[in-house]
């Protein structure tokens, strides 16, 4: 039981880590205003971020139905 709180914390961190990464891409994004090699890498980091968020997300879930 221990261990599946630690790992709902540590996932709960890392969802919020990622969610204000893709924060700040977003913001990212509004400063470089359509530049297209910056453009094309932060939506490439923006994606991979977002996919690792939707895969963190269902960690969470699958801890929390252990619970």
């Amino acid at each position: 039981m221990d261990e599946t709180k630690n790992l709902s914390k540590l996932t709960a961190e890392i969802s919020e880590n990622l969610l204000n990464s893709m924060i700040f891409l977003e913001i990212l994004k509004d400063i470089i205003d359509g530049e297209t090699k910056e453009d094309i890498l932060i939506s490439n980091i923006f994606n991979n971020i977002k996919n690792a968020f939707n895969n963190i997300e269902i960690c969470r879930k699958t801890i929390s139905d252990y619970d």
